[in-house]
């Protein structure tokens, strides 16, 4: 009965909204378009707070959504402040950062109809 009193406060603080999402931002640093002018390139920072790292993440939308429905279908995620480069031509992403690494939490091959290299 004791761990019960223990453990009940415990959980009741890990789960309260101060450890909830509402408190990171995500804010687009750079858009990148294709070649052909269909395909937009989203690149954005999360920031969480002093107590998690950054997260950097790709997003690809096609040019016919709105902007202002959402940033596009995630395609690479890595955390941390390092730099990366991305280059977009009609029918391929070319990413310069590594495909997997202990701090890449997604690297897509695809997205649609282009493929996705990492150099």
């Amino acid at each position: 009965m004791k761990f019960i009193y223990l453990v009940l406060p415990i959980l009741l603080i890990a789960c309260s909204p101060i450890f909830s999402e509402m408190d990171c931002s995500e804010n687009i640093y750079e858009k990148l378009n294709s070649e052909n002018g269909l395909v937009t390139l989203n690149l954005t920072k999360r920031d969480c707070g002093a107590t998690t790292a950054v997260v950097k993440n790709v997003y690809a939308q096609k040019k016919s959504v709105s902007s202002n429905q959402s940033l596009g279908d995630k395609i690479y995620s890595i955390q941390g402040e390092d730099h990366f480069s991305i280059l977009i031509t009609s029918d391929s992403i070319i990413i310069n950062s590594p495909k997997n690494a202990p701090n890449v939490f997604l690297s897509l091959d695809h997205w649609e109809d282009m493929k996705i290299l990492y150099k």
